[in-house]
């Protein structure tokens, strides 16, 4: 993660040596060298993340090289911070003393090159390595974690005894070995659906592929489906290879081979000589001619399928394969018309009859005394934490079914959580899941790891994640020009890059199939936590009126100890409280986001709790409180120059202060969805770096006019007020994807209706138009062909609620 870190810190000290070295005359020179060198030393950062894990010493120097990113970011915004209070103070107010700050700049530097000189030295003694950094490094195949052969190998003829897959079973079977219609029945044959009255017109699944995350029952399904009688009837041989993260090309054919064509020890010597090519042809050749069932589990990456598939047959024959992968990508390469199958998660019925097949395995009249003491009970309560995933339900049972006494169970239900996430015991349920996130490439890791600061079990908006994660600069800036992918293009791709690798569970898709809403299952989310944690990327704030006489800080539950300057983002959790907490020490960590969130329907937080995070975290880029309520925009709310952004969608507005349009590096900005504003100050285009813009449907009625002309790099623009705004403002924000308007009345309708005058403007990006009246709806009509004409990648366009257009069928 120091990578990450770095990268950030390089980025800042290169904006500020653009943009405010000029303030620093004299220390120049020392800033543009502290630069040189940690654009040096990040070469050195990828070879030692692939040490750190087998050397205590490496780990320790990343965390100072950690520590040394942020102590930049701190000197670099501070200075920021005081730059930008001396130009609104003016030259006859300014109290800056350039010499004070330039000495104390100068001397900080000083430290800066000595801590880099001192870890510089330890490279050569570490034998770290300056390698090339390239996008999309995977760190798995540096570190190739070692997996024991005792829990991870799958051995198809052991039985296992899942419940709830039998329709999964026979829908595979069918895949495999097909339907054949006669006389209007239906019945099995090899190849696939076939009606006879039509010919042999099959459709068949030359590939079938068990996709999901770790622990969801993808090897136990493939088990199943081996071993069924119809699949038995359907070929003549069968293959069964473990891939995992360690294989090697000529071991998994020769494999196969044998298992095809049994060798005589003279045949075997003869093939150990052959080239691997010749061995994949033979292979090839036995796969083409028999009617084979080969079944590869555990496949990880498409580069170990590119190699091995050149001993499989591209074209349909007689012979199928079965995977079984944690990423669908791997599923699409194998064969573009494989068919793909998703297991989910058990239901709560489910859960608990795989739970008492494995921790109460007892004849009914034993069982029946046992559950006198209230196992049931307890067992019902621990397989919820669970949430239907068969790996967790499996090691809680086996576990439990050694324990026979009240008091034992009722001690692992009491630190349930711990017990699921144990890493010492021989079959660990974090480390099953942590082989997926070792596996992800750098780029996505401190992405992955952001999610730990939502709530458990919390719906997870995308627009909302892939705002925060380019307001955080996460997502490495694009150029763009035209047709390249935005920031919002590639954070979107990023999180779909974890979903087809089963990281995050999508919970809604668009129509048009893009991702809308996602979570996280909570296992997942325990080791994300745990990792974010220990990374310094975040940490957790509960509050609630048990400890609203401790100060802010004692409410963090972070479990290591750490220094309070690590600590950069906090999730503020909200549950029974009912507004304030304290701020009694002088000094608070440089915390750069806080992301609020009331779990309980009447927690918020007070107008002083809200003043005090202000006035204490100038240095704050993110401040996300969308569903806390209780406060209303602080005046001082324009202090926060270095705010990306600004989400106070629940809070009362009244009069918008107009400090506001001191937030110039605003990026994303989250106003009242209600009609809590009597005024809003004409300060938007002050904001020339907003790419969202999500206003109140009504900007109250003591405003006057709003300008949004020259906020050319919007993208999304909610409750655009043409009450307020000339409507030709519009013309302008031609990077306008979503447009939300709020139309007066007929005139106002009008006005609009001439932006899209034949010649007048094309919006290239715009997506989704929509045309809301503020009081009643109106009798005039919308020229749609006009507009589609001027938005030639609309996908919805909708007018008094009615979508009168939609990309792809008729307007109604």
């Amino acid at each position: 993660m120091a990578e990450f870190i770095m990268s950030y810190a390089l980025e800042r000290l290169g904006d500020f040596l653009i943009g405010e070295v000029k303030f620093f005359q004299g220390v120049g020179q020392e800033l543009d060298h502290v630069n040189t060198q940690l654009q040096w030393m990040k070469a050195f950062l990828k070879d030692a993340s692939a040490k750190q894990d087998k050397d205590e010493r490496i780990r320790n120097w990343m965390a100072e090289i950690q520590i040394l990113a942020y102590d930049i970011e701190d000197i670099v915004e501070s200075l920021a911070l005081e730059v930008e209070s001396t130009k609104k103070a003016g030259a006859k107010f300014a109290i800056w003393n350039p010499v004070k700050t330039k000495y104390n700049l100068g001397s900080k530097l000083e430290d800066i090159n000595v801590r880099i000189s001192d870890l510089t030295k330890s490279l050569k003694a570490f034998g770290i390595r300056e390698l090339p950094i390239t996008e999309g490094s995977n760190s798995a195949i540096d570190r190739k974690p070692k997996r024991s052969s005792s829990l991870w190998k799958n051995y198809p003829h052991i039985p296992e005894n899942p419940v709830g897959v039998d329709e999964d079973v026979n829908l595979l079977v069918k895949k495999l070995v097909g339907e054949e219609r006669r006389g209007g029945v239906w019945r099995c044959c090899a190849g696939g659906f076939a009606e006879t009255s039509q010919g042999d017109n099959l459709r068949k699944h030359r590939v079938v592929s068990i996709c999901g995350m770790g622990g969801i029952g993808k090897t136990t399904l493939a088990k199943k489906v081996y071993s069924h009688a119809k699949v038995r009837q359907g070929f003549d041989h069968f293959v069964w290879i473990n891939i995992s993260q360690q294989w090697e090309k000529r071991s998994t054919w020769e494999q196969i081979l044998f298992k095809l064509s049994p060798p005589s020890k003279e045949q075997r010597e003869e093939i150990e000589k052959m080239r691997d090519d010749d061995v994949a042809e033979m292979v090839f050749k036995e796969l083409q001619k028999k009617k084979c069932l080969v079944v590869l589990d555990d496949i990880w990456d498409v580069h170990a399928w590119k190699i091995l598939s050149a001993g499989f047959p591209t074209e349909d024959t007689g012979s199928k394969i079965i995977l079984t992968t944690r990423k669908k990508e791997v599923a699409r390469h194998a064969d573009p018309r494989c068919y793909i199958h998703e297991p989910r998660c058990l239901n709560e019925a489910r859960s608990w009859e795989l739970f008492q097949r494995i921790a109460l395995p007892r004849p009914p009249d034993d069982q029946d005394a046992r559950n006198g003491y209230g196992l049931e009970k307890l067992g019902k309560e621990m397989v919820k934490h669970c949430k239907g995933l068969p790996l967790a339900i499996t090691v809680l049972g086996g576990l439990l079914s050694t324990k026979q006494t009240f008091d034992e169970w009722d001690k692992v239900h009491e630190n349930i959580k711990s017990y699921l996430n144990r890493q010492d015991e021989s079959f660990s349920i974090p480390e099953v899941l942590a082989l997926s996130y070792d596996d992800l490439p750098q780029r996505l890791k401190p992405l992955f790891l952001y999610l730990g600061i939502f709530p458990e079990d919390f719906l997870i908006s995308v627009k909302k994640l892939t705002n925060l994660w380019i307001a955080e600069g996460m997502i490495p800036p694009v150029s763009g020009y035209e047709g390249e992918e935005t920031m919002e293009d590639v954070a979107y791709r990023y999180l779909d890059e974890m979903a087809e690798r089963y990281m995050v569970q999508v919970e809604k898709r668009s129509p048009t199939g893009r991702i809308k809403t996602c979570r996280m299952h909570d296992l997942m989310r325990d080791l994300c936590l745990s990792r974010a944690q220990g990374e310094d990327i975040c940490d957790v704030a509960n509050l609630n009126d048990k400890n609203k006489h401790n100060d802010f800080f004692q409410s963090i539950t972070t479990k290591m100890m750490k220094p309070t300057g690590r600590i950069r983002r906090l999730s503020v959790n909200l549950r029974n409280f009912s507004g304030h907490i304290g701020f009694e020490n002088e000094h608070y960590p440089p915390i750069r986001s806080i992301l609020g969130f009331s779990l309980q329907e009447h927690s918020g937080i007070s107008q002083q709790l809200m003043e005090s995070m202000v006035n204490k975290f100038k240095l704050l880029r993110i401040l996300d409180l969308d569903n806390v309520k209780g406060f209303k925009i602080p005046d001082e709310i324009g202090k926060l120059v270095h705010l990306r952004l600004l989400n106070v969608a629940s809070a009362w507005i009244g009069e918008l202060p107009s400090s506001m349009g001191d937030l110039s590096c605003l990026l994303t900005l989250y106003l009242d969805r209600q009609y809590s504003t009597s005024r809003m100050p004409d300060v938007f285009w002050k904001m020339e770096r907003l790419r969202h813009l999500y206003l109140p449907p009504d900007c109250g009625y003591e405003t006057e006019r709003l300008r949004f002309a020259n906020l050319g790099n919007l993208q999304t623009l909610f409750n655009f007020p043409s009450r307020h705004a000339d409507v030709k403002d519009l013309i302008t924000l031609t990077n306008l994807r979503k447009l939300v308007i709020v139309i007066e009345d007929e005139a106002s309708l009008g006005s609009f209706q001439e932006i899209f005058e034949p010649g007048t403007v094309t919006f290239n990006h715009l997506r989704s138009l929509i045309i809301k009246p503020k009081w009643i709806s109106f009798n005039s009509t919308l020229d749609v062909e006009k507009v589609t004409a001027c938005c030639p990648r609309l996908c919805k366009l909708k007018l008094h609620g009615k979508k009168v257009y939609e990309r792809g069928t008729n307007a109604s």
